[in-house]
């Protein structure tokens, strides 16, 4: 696999924009169409970029947040090509350009892999490309990365009608990642003493240190042992409070040793007590994951119960999980009522 990066170019890269679309062989793909914007060579498919013109697109990709990124070579330290996505017409529309002395060696699956990455760490839901048909590697390029035919379609070029396709991809990748991660964790050994781990790493917070009131869940097999933190915070001379779903939601109870704890329908041992904790008093949250990323977001398993729970709150959310549950080349596509940990402690 290819040593490469997406790098945002300053304004004073833009040099290398300029170099790559006057380039014949590599934009001879983009020949023949009847469009009208600025510089475009109908017969070559090259583009003109004078420096004049730097500054009015820099700011409009700003302004519109468009995605536009050079490939490097991270070996070489050379620029080979470069990716993007807007939105045009309500919907996400992405490209890829390599140089033409660079196609063929390796670079654009991993290319694209890098912009899906950061579409889905920007919140974009689908991404979306045409192209003839006929160019069967560029086809199999984009399926290789999980995109399917959208729709067929034909267009002009040279003023004779092709065959194109529309291809596109659904960035939503929180099931495969449920299913993915799940399985990791189900595998995870000497859960028992890295759970003891967590637990220390969890009371060196500032934010265990000043909360006087605790959510935190019963922990199932799999998951880190929540039994160490729920014993250490008792001690503690904190108010401890465990989840139990009522009607689909969830209601937070004291819990002290001498309550009994009883196993719900989904296997989750749930307090037997008649004290409810109000939200507004949680200083702190312990939240439970299936697996999370770099920017704290969360997929759990897909009910929507913290979500809903800690939604308009002002209470601190720690993640807990295992280090191997921790997504360190991906990111969780985030939905608009998903809600973001303040922290993960692994």
């Amino acid at each position: 696999m290819k040593n490469i990066s997406l790098y945002i170019p300053k304004l004073d890269d833009y040099w290398y924009e300029e170099k790559i679309e006057s380039q014949k062989e590599t934009m001879s793909y983009n020949a023949g169409y009847n469009v009208s914007y600025y510089g475009y060579h109908y017969d070559t498919g090259c583009i003109d970029f004078p420096s004049s013109r730097w500054m009015e697109v820099y700011n409009k990709r700003i302004q519109e947040n468009r995605f536009f990124a050079y490939i490097k070579d991270n070996d070489t330290n050379e620029f080979i090509g470069y990716v993007n996505y807007q939105l045009n017409d309500g919907r996400y529309e992405c490209g890829i350009l390599l140089e033409h002395k660079y196609r063929g060696l390796g670079y654009s699956k991993k290319a694209l892999e890098l912009l899906i990455k950061e579409a889905r760490k920007n919140g974009i839901k689908e991404l979306y490309d045409n192209f003839e048909i006929d160019r069967g590697n560029t086809l199999s390029l984009f399926e290789s990365v999980g995109f399917k035919i959208y729709k067929k379609e034909k267009w002009l070029k040279f003023n004779k009608y092709v065959d194109g396709v529309i291809v596109k991809i659904d960035l939503n990748n929180k099931n495969e990642l449920r299913e993915k991660y799940k399985n990791i964790r189900k595998n995870i050994l000497n859960k028992e003493e890295k759970s003891k781990e967590i637990t220390n790493n969890i009371i060196n917070t500032e934010e265990y240190k000043k909360s006087k009131i605790i959510g935190i869940y019963y922990s199932l097999d799999s998951e880190v042992n929540t039994k160490y933190l729920i014993d250490k915070s008792l001690n503690d001379k904190k108010i401890v409070c465990l989840p139990k779903v009522i009607d689909n939601d969830l209601v937070f109870y004291r819990y002290d040793k001498n309550n009994k704890l009883l196993k719900s329908s989904f296997g989750v041992l749930e307090p037997v007590n008649n004290e409810i904790i109000s939200k507004n008093d949680i200083d702190l949250m312990i939240v439970p994951g299936i697996c999370f990323d770099k920017s704290n977001n969360r997929i759990g398993f897909g009910k929507g119960y913290y979500d809903r729970y800690l939604g308009g709150t002002n209470i601190y959310k720690i993640g807990i999980c295992f280090e191997e549950q921790l997504l360190k080349d991906d990111y969780i596509l985030s939905e608009e009522n998903d809600i973001k940990m303040d922290k993960i402690v692994y």
